[in-house]
C-alpha cells in the first residue's frame, strides 16, 4: 500500500513483488520514495521524516552536486511548541538525525537504533552519487562538540574578525583537516554599509581562516536584495 502527498511516497511491503512495483510507479511521479515495512500512523511518519533524507539527494543532483546541508538546533521554543516536539532535547535529536541521514545515504536497507528514533531495513532512494557534506552551526558549547565529532564542517554567525579567528583556533585543535570546512555568516550589505570596511573584513576573515562566507544583505525584497549581492561580488571575489 502506498501513499502519495507529492513530495514523499511511502510504500509498505518492502521486499514484496507489490511494494518494488507500486515504488517505481510513484517514482515516475516524481516522488521521493521510501520503501520499508511501516504499518501503523505512528510507523507512517517516521519513514516521512526519513523521506527528506532523500529528498536532499535530489536537490544534490539538481544543483551539480552542490548541496551542502546545515544542521542546527534551534532557539525558537515556540516553534517547537507548534509542532509539538520537546525543546528541551533538540540536541540529543539534533545528534541522531545527523546519523540517520548518514545511515540511510549509505546504507540499503537502512537500520537505526536511537533513544528518539528506531527503524529497521528501511530503503531509501535515490541514495546520492556522493558524499553530501554537513555542516554543523551554533555558538554553544554542544554545538562545537556537535560539528567537531559529527560534522564535515563548522558554520558561525555573526561573528567580528577577532571573534572568527578564536572559534577557528578551537575547531582546528580537534579538526586539523583542510577538508572541514569553517564557514561563517555575515551581514554584508553594500547598499548599507562602506565597501572598504567589507573588503577589509573579507581580508581579515581569510587571515583568520575562515574558508566559506555567507553573507545576508538587509534588503526586505528581491530586487534590492540581487543587487546588494551583485556589489557586493565585485568587492569581495
Amino acid at each position: 500500500m502506498g501513499r502519495f502527498d507529492g513530495k514523499v511516497a511511502i510504500v509498505t511491503g518492502a521486499g514484496r513483488g507489490q511494494g518494488e512495483v507500486e515504488a517505481r510507479m510513484l517514482a515516475a511521479e516524481g516522488a521521493t520514495v521510501v520503501l520499508g515495512d511501516v504499518l501503523d500512523d505512528e510507523g507512517a511518519a517516521v519513514a516521512k521524516d526519513i523521506g527528506a533524507s532523500a529528498t536532499y539527494v535530489h536537490l544534490d543532483v539538481m544543483s551539480g552536486g552542490r548541496l551542502v546541508l546545515a544542521v542546527g538546533v534551534g532557539w525558537s521554543e515556540g516553534e517547537f511548541d507548534a509542532v509539538g516536539t520537546d525543546f528541551r532535547n533538540r540536541g540529543a535529536r539534533t545528534d541522531e538525525i545527523i546519523d540517520i541521514l548518514r545511515t540511510c545515504w549509505r546504507d540499503d536497507p537502512a537500520s537505526f537504533t536511537g533513544e528518539h528514533y528506531s527503524f529497521t531495513d528501511i530503503r531509501v532512494v535515490p541514495q546520492p552519487e556522493r558524499t553530501i557534506p554537513i555542516w554543523v552551526g551554533g555558538g554553544s558549547d554542544r554545538a562545537y562538540r556537535r560539528g567537531i565529532e559529527k560534522g564535515d564542517g563548522f558554520h558561525v554567525i555573526g561573528l567580528d574578525p577577532e571573534g572568527a579567528r578564536t572559534a577557528v583556533d578551537r575547531l582546528r585543535a580537534d579538526r586539523p583537516e583542510e577538508s572541514f570546512t569553517i564557514s561563517l555568516r555575515t551581514g554584508w550589505d553594500p547598499q548599507g554599509m562602506e565597501p572598504d570596511l567589507i573588503k577589509r573584513e573579507r581580508d581579515e576573515f581569510e587571515a583568520a581562516g575562515i574558508q566559506h562566507v555567507l553573507s545576508a544583505p538587509w534588503r526586505t525584497n528581491a530586487d534590492d536584495w540581487l543587487r546588494s549581492m551583485e556589489l557586493l561580488a565585485g568587492l569581495v571575489l
